[in-house]
C-alpha cells in the first residue's frame, strides 16, 4: 500500500490523497490510518472534513483549525465532489441520475437500498455519465448529490453494475492485493472558500487507474 500523498496545503486546510486499504479515521483496532498519519505529520490535531471508505482512494480535505472545518461542515452543499467507477456490465443508459432510499445496516455494516420509500430509510442520489467501456465493464464518472453511508457502491450494486472489486456489494471480480481495494476513486473536490476570490480546484489521477483501464 502506498503512503497517502499531500496534492496542497496552506495555513488553514491540506488536500491529500488516500490510496486504497487505508482507513479514514483511526479505529480501536489500530489498523493504520489517514487520521494518524497526518497528525504525525504536521505534529499536532487535524480535522477531517469528509471520509472514503477503506477500500476506496481519493481525495480528502484536511483543517488544521476547528474553526476552518465548522465553516467547511456549514457550507458542505456547497462542494462539489466527482468520482471515477469501473463497474461490471454495459450499463444503459449512457447517463442517469439515480434515486433510491438507503437505509444504513448498523449490524451489518451495509447500506440497504429501496425503489420505494420505507421507514427508517433516507433518499439518496447521485448522477453517472459513462465515459467509456464494452459488454464486461463500464467507466463511470460520478458526481454525489447526497453522501448516505456506501451510497455509490449500493447503488451501483443495486441496477445491477457492482464496482469492481467490491465484492461486499456482489462483484465477481476480486483484486490481488493485500489491501481492500475496488475501483472507486475520488478524483474531483471543488469547493469555495472565503479567503480567496476564486473557486479551490483539485483533480488527482491515480497511477494504479491507468493500469486498471488496461481492461478495455
Amino acid at each position: 500500500m502506498k503512503n497517502p500523498q499531500i496534492i496542497f496545503e496552506n495555513k488553514d486546510f491540506t488536500i491529500v490523497y488516500k490510496p486504497h486499504g487505508l482507513n479514514a479515521d483511526q479505529d480501536k483496532q489500530g489498523n493504520p490510518s489517514l487520521e494518524n498519519w497526518l497528525k504525525n505529520y504536521y505534529k499536532k490535531n487535524i480535522f477531517l472534513v469528509h471520509r472514503l471508505d477503506r477500500p476506496v482512494s481519493g481525495l480528502l480535505l484536511i483543517t488544521k483549525k476547528k474553526s476552518v472545518l465548522q465553516f467547511m461542515q456549514a457550507n458542505w452543499k456547497n462542494f462539489q465532489k466527482k468520482y471515477w467507477a469501473l463497474v461490471e456490465g454495459e450499463i444503459q443508459p449512457i447517463q442517469a441520475e439515480l434515486k433510491h432510499y438507503h437505509f444504513k445496516n448498523f449490524m451489518n455494516f451495509r447500506a440497504i437500498i429501496s425503489s420505494e420509500p420505507k421507514q427508517g430509510y433516507e433518499l439518496c442520489s447521485l448522477r453517472y455519465q459513462k465515459i467509456k467501456g464494452n459488454q464486461k465493464f463500464s467507466l463511470l464518472e460520478i458526481e454525489l448529490i447526497t453522501g448516505k453511508y456506501h451510497q455509490i457502491r449500493a447503488q451501483l450494486a443495486y441496477i445491477g453494475h457492482p464496482i469492481m472489486g467490491d465484492t461486499f456489494y456482489g462483484s465477481s471480480f476480486h483484486f490481488k492485493e493485500e489491501k481492500p481495494k475496488i475501483a472507486l476513486t475520488a478524483y474531483k473536490l471543488n469547493f469555495y472558500y472565503p479567503d480567496t476570490k476564486t473557486p479551490f480546484q483539485f483533480e488527482f489521477y491515480p497511477e494504479d487507474w491507468i493500469l486498471m483501464l488496461d481492461y478495455f
